[in-house]
C-alpha cells in the first residue's frame, strides 16, 4: 500500500476585470451639479452685472422775435441744488402717497441739477433778458446769478393707467451790482405731464416737455419784471 499523498494542486483564478464603461458611471444629478457650480464661478449673477442705460435732457428754445435785451447785463448760472429726496442720478418713482423708488438700471448722465442749469442756461442765452449768458465754469465777472433748487423731480405713478412726469423747480434770480446784492425775481414752477406708458424713454422725454413749459413760463416772467436792474440801468422806453 502506498500512504504517498498526492500534492496538492494549486490553480491560479484569473482575476474578475470590471466593465470599462463602468469606470465613468457618473449619476446623472451629479454632472448637473458640477455644472451649476462651474456656471456660478464664471458668471457675476449680481445686478452690478447688468447694463445701465443713462439719459440726458434735451430740449430746443423756439425763436423769440420780440426778446428786448437789457444792455451790460451778464447771467451766471449755477449748477441747481436738489431738495434730498431727489439727490443722485438714479431715476425716481412714486408709488403711493407714501411710497417711493429708485431704479438702479436707469440714471442722469449727471445729476439732474447740472442737467436743468445747462439747458436753462442754453435757453436764457437765446430768449433770455439778458445780453450774456455764462455756465458756472465761467470766470467772468456777471451782474446777475440765477439759483434753482429741483423741489420736483419724479415719476408719478399712483395712478394706475395714468403715469406722470412731474417736475419743480424753485427759481431765484440775484443782482449783484448792488450792495449787497438783492434778490430781484423769485418764483416756483411745477408740471405734470400726461404719459403714454412708464418706459424710462418716455419718462425722460415728459420731463423734456415739462421742462420746456416751465422755461416758457420763467423767461415770459422775467420779461414783465420790474426791478431787474436799478432804474439808472433800466432800459430806455421809445
Amino acid at each position: 500500500m502506498n500512504n504517498t499523498t498526492p500534492p496538492l494542486e494549486i490553480k491560479s483564478i484569473p482575476a474578475v476585470r470590471p466593465p470599462r464603461h463602468g469606470l465613468w458611471l457618473v449619476p446623472a444629478a451629479m454632472i448637473t451639479c458640477l455644472l451649476l457650480i462651474g456656471l456660478a464661478g464664471c458668471v457675476n449673477l449680481t445686478r452690478e452685472s447688468m447694463p445701465r442705460q443713462l439719459y440726458a435732457l434735451n430740449i430746443t428754445a423756439p425763436p423769440k422775435p420780440e426778446r428786448v435785451v437789457i444792455p451790460g447785463t451778464v447771467l451766471k448760472v449755477r449748477a441747481f441744488q436738489e431738495m434730498p429726496c431727489y439727490f443722485g442720478r438714479e431715476f425716481v418713482y412714486r408709488r403711493s402717497d407714501v411710497r417711493y423708488e429708485t431704479d438702479y438700471y436707469n440714471l442722469f448722465l449727471v445729476s439732474p441739477g447740472d442737467l436743468l442749469a445747462e439747458e436753462t442756461g442754453k435757453w436764457l442765452d437765446q430768449r433770455g433778458p439778458f445780453e450774456r449768458t455764462l455756465d458756472t465754469a465761467s470766470r467772468v465777472r456777471a451782474t446777475h446769478l440765477l439759483e434753482g433748487t429741483v423741489m420736483l423731480m419724479e415719476g408719478d405713478f399712483r395712478k394706475k393707467g395714468s403715469p406722470r412726469a412731474a417736475m419743480g423747480i424753485s427759481m431765484t434770480l440775484i443782482n449783484q451790482t448792488t450792495k449787497p446784492p438783492a434778490i430781484v425775481f423769485q418764483q416756483y414752477y411745477m408740471q405734470s405731464v400726461a404719459l403714454s406708458n412708464t418706459a424710462p424713454d418716455t419718462l425722460v422725454k415728459g420731463w423734456n416737455q415739462a421742462l420746456q413749459i416751465i422755461l416758457t413760463d420763467f423767461d415770459r416772467d422775467l420779461a414783465v419784471a420790474k426791478k431787474l436792474v436799478p432804474p439808472d440801468q433800466a432800459p430806455k422806453g421809445p
